[in-house]
């Protein structure tokens, strides 16, 4: 909620997904958290919302979404690469190269997804999960644009 978006409220949050993030592994699981970009908004420590929340709980795995890491101005790859072997699993968006911004199809906007693809193996990223919220063009040509970009990136999906 927007009225939470402050810091005692991300101090709980922290404090909350601790706590959870270290029950669920004894019982063989894992909590995620995935960002969005007002995690992307500087506290007064000087570090992002997202990176206080990853610091403070490290129990927690990160599900980066690369869309809105760039659509606040930030670089995936840098993101990926500070929190390397904790990231088993993206969210793969692109971003038109106009001012809007929008969703885009897999390899038709301005993020640096092949870089992101790269580091896959050496990140530990487990899961790639392609996510488009709104598509611009019927959902099934957008999943479709989408899977034969990942493919010419990701050998494997041919198989």
């Amino acid at each position: 909620m927007p009225d939470e978006r402050n810091e005692p409220a991300y101090q709980g949050l922290i404090s909350f997904l601790k706590d959870t993030g270290e029950r669920v592994r004894e019982e063989g699981l894992v909590l995620g958290y995935h960002n969005h970009d007002f995690e992307l908004e500087r506290l007064n420590n000087g570090k992002t919302v997202l990176e206080t929340i990853l610091d403070g709980a490290q129990s927690v795995i990160a599900e980066f979404d690369i869309y809105w890491l760039k659509k606040a101005g930030e670089n995936p790859v840098e993101w990926i690469e500070k929190y390397m072997n904790r990231v088993p699993i993206v969210h793969l968006k692109d971003m038109t190269t106009d001012q809007l911004k929008s969703f885009a199809e897999l390899g038709t906007g301005g993020v640096d997804l092949e870089t992101v693809l790269s580091l896959g193996e050496k990140a530990g990223i487990n899961w790639w999960v392609v996510e488009q919220d709104i598509c611009q063009r019927d959902p099934f040509k957008s999943i479709e644009m989408s899977l034969n970009y990942l493919k010419t990136k990701l050998p494997y999906l041919n198989k």
